[in-house]
């Protein structure tokens, strides 16, 4: 299980240096461009159940698909929370 505490940029900058793998590394091996997977990084793009499978597959961070679904799932959450609290202003 991956934390979900874990910062999406900063999850996927720690796994690719594990393999001293670039971006471009990566995005060739779930088969995405480059700039899909720059928006992945940076939140601006949803990892798909495709792009779980492939990450999967290559064995990054030896994650499972459900993993890395539950991470984003969880991750999601907490930040519609937040903004719900920030919204409300701090009141349930």
């Amino acid at each position: 299980m991956i934390d979900p505490r874990i910062p999406r940029r900063k999850l996927f900058r720690m796994l690719l240096a594990e393999r001293d793998w670039m971006q471009a590394d990566l995005a060739r091996g779930i088969g995405i461009s480059r700039p899909r997977l720059n928006g992945i990084i940076n939140g601006k793009f949803r990892i798909s159940l495709m792009h779980a499978l492939a990450l999967e597959a290559l064995e990054f961070g030896n994650y499972t698909a459900e993993d890395w679904m539950e991470w984003q799932l969880k991750q999601e959450l907490a930040e519609l929370r937040k903004n719900k609290e920030r919204d409300s202003g701090g009141k349930r």
